[in-house]
């Protein structure tokens, strides 16, 4: 049983100090900037599909959309997937001018949070966001989002 009890010991003390190792080199800076130009194309995506217009952009949200994504829409309401999906389907709106600006990528690990300002031309509304992006299965799927509208002066 002692023998044992060492065995445990010496296993959890070797897998702390490996990760103590880890957090002390900080995450590498190459897969961090990896996953920053994979986060910016999709942001990229999303402003290329909602430009053409509604069917492109419904298009974009079931690819990029965590099944359990949670959206906050500028007005407060709370989303999921299958209700902004369900809503969007309903629009038939044609191709739209967008464009994005002071897109910040910060990732942590799997994790990834992009914010920026999206603008709309004859919609008429500046959207400040916060996506919140994971990693699964070696791609990165939209989390959760919130969007705040931008008045203009």
């Amino acid at each position: 049983m002692k023998v044992l009890w060492a065995i445990a010991i010496a296993t959890a003390t070797v897998s702390v100090l490996a990760a103590q190792t880890q957090e002390a080199k900080g995450p590498d800076p190459k897969k961090g900037r990896e996953a920053q130009e994979q986060v910016r194309k999709l942001e990229q995506d999303f402003v290329d599909a909602f430009a053409k217009g509604t069917k492109a952009a419904v298009a974009h949200f079931e690819r990029v959309l965590a099944q359990e994504a949670i959206i906050t829409e500028h007005e407060g309401a709370v989303l999921s997937k299958a209700a902004l999906l369900d809503m969007a389907k309903k629009g038939d709106r044609g191709p739209v001018k967008i464009m994005q600006k002071d897109l910040k990528i910060q990732v942590y690990g799997e994790t990834a949070i992009a914010t920026g300002l999206k603008i709309f031309g004859r919609l008429g509304e500046n959207m400040r966001f916060t996506h919140v992006y994971v990693l699964r299965n070696g791609h990165w799927q939209l989390a959760a989002a919130h969007w705040s509208v931008v008045r203009r002066p």
